[in-house]
């Protein structure tokens, strides 16, 4: 009997559990773990956002799929990765043997290297800790004490699709609010990896709905309520959304797995570690060589 350890439940092992549900594996052991109990599909996070689909449409019951899959399921998180003696430690000290192990568990917020910005602003990443925290801000504008600014940190396609659904549902709850909303970014531009009709459709967009951008606004420090930029200059905001990307776990690196520079897993076109045959990475967490 061989043990399939999934680590996180990501859209890559979602599949992998609707397979082994239709088909179960007789010589197969799989364990699904992962800090929540459901998951959030961050392709709908927008519409979400916006109002469009209601929390339940959005998410999945990970711990019913996992049972479908004949599948053991643990709430918690990788602490560690022993390599040699194929050994995942889970922070609630759970330790699993594995033969296989998978990673699907997503990305981290690069808040965390901007000083204050953990403690000041609300990152995109984890989708969990966002959900909840904007499902508050919600509430509270509905009653009319939610914030009068509020400013996007990062201006990547995330960024300015996420301030563009908050303004939206902001707006809907409360019509007769006037919500300052900010962008940010460090590049001369907004969407600079997008191509230049895309830039120009959503500059008007963004125009259009009273968005203020900042563009070349890169974010030194943040303190309650304040930005502080490179440079010298400062925006006030009641409420700081933080979405600049993605940042890797130290767990990786540290496990001794091949990562790239910056500290995702290296996988080959079969998405398995270029380093490490026993290990699998999908999503976010994986660099594909």
């Amino acid at each position: 009997m061989k043990r399939l350890v999934l680590l996180g439940g990501g859209h890559s092992h979602i599949e992998v559990l609707r397979r082994f549900g239709a088909a179960p594996a007789a010589d197969a052991e799989l364990v699904l773990v992962d800090p929540s109990r459901e998951f959030a599909y961050s392709g709908m996070l927008p519409g979400w956002i916006a109002g469009h689909y209601t929390r339940d449409e959005c998410h999945l019951d990970l711990e019913s799929l996992a049972r479908v899959a004949r599948c053991r399921f643990i709430q918690s998180a990788c602490r560690t990765l022993d390599l040699d003696r194929r050994v995942v430690s889970c922070e609630d000290g759970t330790t699993l043997r594995f033969d296989i192990v998978s990673v699907d568990t997503g990305a981290g917020s690069p808040a965390q290297h901007t000083p204050g910005a953990a403690l000041h602003a609300l990152p995109v990443r984890p989708v969990d800790a966002f959900v909840a925290r904007w499902g508050e801000m919600g509430q509270r504008t509905a009653s009319g004490q939610g914030p009068r600014t509020i400013a996007m940190v990062g201006a990547g396609a995330a960024g300015v699709e996420v301030v563009l659904a908050m303004q939206h549902r902001l707006r809907t709850l409360a019509p007769a609010s006037d919500i300052a909303f900010h962008l940010l970014g460090d590049a001369d531009t907004i969407l600079a990896e997008h191509n230049p009709r895309v830039r120009a459709i959503f500059t008007r967009v963004l125009e259009e709905r009273g968005v203020t951008v900042h563009p070349g606004s890169a974010v030194e420090r943040v303190e309650s309520g304040r930005l502080h930029l490179a440079g010298g200059g400062s925006l006030d905001a009641d409420a700081i959304i933080w979405a600049t990307g993605a940042s890797a776990p130290s767990w990786p690196k540290l496990s001794g797995l091949a990562v790239d520079e910056r500290g995702f897993i290296r996988v080959d076109e079969r998405l398995q570690s270029i380093s490490h045959p026993c290990v699998f990475a999908a999503g976010d967490i994986a660099g594909i060589d």
